[in-house]
């Protein structure tokens, strides 16, 4: 039996996610390190050809799928219009309409499958799932009678839980005939133009089916988030990066094109360093998936040993950059960044500006700290070298021959691609160390807070390296051996701290914006 294609949607701009993610297509949201597409993708029969309506980032849905998914047969179909008057997910299935004149599936671009998707289940039917009244007037409502029928449609209207479903999006069509004409003839609902439509024309030929399927539906930021932190414990991404590991690739997306293409041209400026780059469209970079293991499930001292050697012979080249030009570059990476993110700490309303006890540890606001700060001075003590810029283990793959490949590497270091300050990249090893970003990830942390008497005081729990105390010791003395100054690369520790804060979601910023509180405090403010 020939596989029914199934067509997907993508040319919406997904503004139920909100402004943050107003960069990405809403099909390329990641969960599981793959976009949602690519779990729409994966839940169906391994044959099936799919139909693509492309739109709001389009081509951005379409390199994608052309880096994740090369062995998968595509139809792209541009959709107009995809917003304003006129448009709607009725409106996209009919510019689609060449490619599904024969039985056909469809699922949205945000429908989470929560098991396989059995395309060669025959007739029409739609899926379903039931749904609290309060919540149900979002949605395309069915009433089923007991043989499993659609009996009505009653489509953003408020139904009882009982005897109705809501539509999933999931669905199939077998009579292509009946359903484009009605969706021809269709009136706009809510401004747009819907799938209800020819559904109505399936249901009153008594032709339509429902069934339940398991899904989630993350076309609105709550709930994708929510799906995020319910799999994996807390939500580590990033702003403006997407990360997918598909088809025994990497692929990285991201909002600043200009970093995305420095990206690129710095992992192929150092070969054996980085991995070997794909070519991929603008905004994005792909490389083929690294055999091997993180440096955080085998780290020790040895391990540590290694790492610093082969950087030293492979990575830390030396660059010819004036002293004044150096001092420059850091004032602009470290001052300057530094106050701009406590702007944004403030505006996200994340700053702790006040005298507090920290896990046991008195500290100033702060604003106080970073005053105390003798900025020339740290500026002046750099070191240019060829650098990776986010050198923690979880960035760093050991592999089976006994070498090392970098990941996840800075774009520049203050608009510099070609060189950067070597106690950054260990002032990284040693923020490492301190916090293991690996158990991080996994939702291993934790932050409270209470007010006693007049007195702030915050509890940190943030999982370190094992041996901790001991691998930061051998980190700055191994420093200490190659020239650099301890002293120095303990206070950039603390301002990477600081500056993760503001990229990271609750507790993890808070505990970070803490703890660099506590390393400047140790720095800066005597005994």
């Amino acid at each position: 039996m020939t596989v029914p294609k199934v067509c997907i949607l993508t040319a919406g701009r997904g503004t139920r996610m909100g402004p943050g993610y107003a960069w990405i297509n809403k099909a390329l949201l990641p969960l599981d390190d793959k976009a949602i597409i690519s779990h729409i993708i994966d839940a169906c029969p391994a044959d099936t050809r799919f139909v693509i309506g492309l739109g709001h980032l389009g081509d951005q849905v379409r390199g994608y799928l052309s880096l994740a998914h090369p062995e998968t047969s595509f139809e792209f179909f541009e959709v107009d219009p995809w917003q304003g008057p006129g448009s709607g997910p009725g409106r996209s299935l009919r510019c689609c309409r060449e490619a599904l004149t024969d039985p056909f599936c469809f699922v949205p671009c945000d429908y989470l499958p929560g098991g396989t998707i059995d395309t060669a289940l025959p007739g029409d039917w739609v899926g379903v799932a039931r749904m609290p009244e309060i919540e149900s007037a979002r949605y395309c409502n069915f009433r089923v009678d007991d043989g499993g029928r659609v009996a009505e449609i009653r489509d953003k209207q408020a139904v009882q839980s009982e005897g109705y479903g809501a539509f999933t999006g999931l669905m199939r069509v077998e009579h292509t005939g009946a359903f484009w004409a009605a969706i021809d003839e269709a009136d706009e609902i809510a401004g747009e133009i819907q799938v209800s439509s020819g559904l109505g024309a399936l249901q009153a030929l008594g032709t339509l089916r429902a069934i339940e399927h398991p899904w989630v539906d993350v076309g609105e930021e709550l709930p994708y988030r929510a799906e995020i932190v319910r799999r994996h414990g807390y939500d580590f991404s990033k702003p403006g990066e997407a990360l997918f590991i598909v088809n025994g690739r990497v692929i990285k997306l991201f909002e600043d094109h200009a970093g995305a293409e420095r990206r690129v041209e710095r992992g192929r400026s150092v070969p054996g360093v980085f991995p070997e780059m794909l070519d991929a469209p603008p905004g994005s970079l792909a490389y083929p998936y690294v055999e091997g293991r993180t440096l955080y499930s085998s780290v020790g001292r040895r391990a540590v040993e290694r790492l610093l050697g082969w950087c030293e012979a492979e990575l830390w080249a030396p660059c010819a950059i004036g002293i004044g030009e150096l001092g420059s570059l850091c004032d602009t990476f470290y001052r300057l960044k530094t106050l701009a993110r406590v702007a944004d700490l403030e505006s996200m309303g994340g700053l702790r500006d006040e005298p507090a006890l920290v896990s046991g540890h008195a500290v100033p606001g702060v604003r106080e700290l970073l005053d105390a700060i003798d900025w020339a001075d740290l500026c002046a003590g750099g070191c240019a070298v060829r650098f990776h810029g986010d050198l923690q283990f979880d960035n760093i793959i050991a592999r089976p021959d006994g070498g090392f490949t970098l990941l996840d590497w800075r774009q520049d270091f203050a608009g510099r691609i070609d060189a950067g300050d070597l106690d950054y990249d260990l002032a990284k090893m040693l923020g490492g160390v301190r916090v293991n970003y690996a158990r991080v990830k996994r939702g291993e942390l934790g932050y409270r807070t209470e007010r006693t008497v007049g007195q702030l005081n915050a509890i940190i729990d943030l999982p370190a390296c094992d041996q901790a105390d001991d691998l930061s010791a051998y980190v700055l003395d191994a420093a200490e051996r190659m020239g650099r100054d301890p002293g120095r690369i303990r206070l950039l520790t603390a301002l990477i701290h600081l500056n993760m804060a503001p990229l990271h979601a609750e507790p993890f910023a808070s505990a970070l914006r803490d703890l660099a509180r506590v390393e400047l405090a140790a720095e800066l403010v005597p005994a």
